[in-house]
Order: structure tokens, then sequence, then C-alpha cells
């Protein structure tokens, strides 16, 4: 039977994945409940104008974060004596988010742009929202690029000891 929770990496890597989409899924409802409060919606599209940048943070957020999975378990290929079909089946599943992720964002890429078209559209709430998400998912992958730097310096000098 295939056990695909066998390679402690891939599995270190998949629980990465995993468990970073509910802090940006918090950050999200953060952004989506104070969209625009106080302000009149003339249009009525408010509401589909925040889904459609919330579903583009999500699917961005979830990109980074698989495709960084992917190139890690690639990666642990290079290094002698790791299990390479685990490696392998890492990056597949990894892969196979990343694939998810793009059609979503192209999709909900191309609502936004027809949305933005609309001549009664307004966007100067989104395009605030959009850099606020956007602040914080650069903060938090320049904290997870630090982490593993800072992880990957500590074992290399632990192993020269």
């Amino acid at each position: 039977m295939l056990d695909p929770f066998r390679d402690t990496e891939v599995t270190r890597t998949t629980l990465l994945v995993f468990l970073t989409v509910p802090l940006g899924v918090l950050v999200l409802a953060v952004i989506i409940l104070a969209a625009g409060r106080g302000d009149p919606d003339t249009t009525g599209r408010r509401a589909f104008a925040v889904y459609l940048g919330a579903v583009n943070f999500v699917a961005v957020f979830t990109l980074v974060f698989a495709s960084f999975a992917t190139v890690q378990s690639l990666a642990t290929l290079v290094v002698d004596g790791v299990d390479e079909d685990a490696a392998v089946r890492g990056a597949v599943q990894a892969a196979l988010i990343v694939a998810a992720a793009v059609i979503v964002l192209v999709f909900h890429t191309r609502r936004r742009r027809e949305l933005r078209a609309e001549s009664e559209f307004v966007s100067r709430h989104h395009e605030r929202q959009e850099g606020v998400a956007q602040l914080i998912a650069q903060a938090w992958l320049r904290l997870a690029a630090l982490y593993v730097f800072v992880r990957a310096w500590r074992e290399v000098a632990a192993d020269r000891a």
C-alpha cells in the first residue's frame, strides 16, 4: 500500500502548504469584513468585487506556497540518501495544487477585468484593499523566506561543528 506520508520532508512541505492557507483565509476574512464600510455602494457590485479580490488573494497565496513546495521537493533530489520516489511524489502533489491555483486565478482575473471595464465601476476602495492584501502576502513571504534561510544556515553550521 502506498503511504504518502512516509517521507518526513514531504510531510513537512505538505503541512507547510496546508497550515498556511488558514492564515490566509483569516486575513482575507478581515479584509472582506472591513471592505468599504460606510461608503455607499451605488452600483451594487461591491460584494462581487470584494469576492473576486479575495479569491485572487487566496489563489496567489496558494500559488506561492505550492510552487515553493514543488521546488523544495525537486531540490531534495540532489541530496544523497533521499528517497527519489518520495521527492517526485511530493513535487507532483504540489504541482497539482499549483495548477489548480493557476486555473482559479486566471478565471477570476478575467472576471475582475470584465468588472473593471464596466463604465460605472469605481475601483478606489478595491485598489486599496488589493494593496493591503499584497502587502500582507509579501510580508508573509519575506518572513517565510527568512525562516528558510535561517534554518538552512543553522543546519549547515551544525553540520560543520
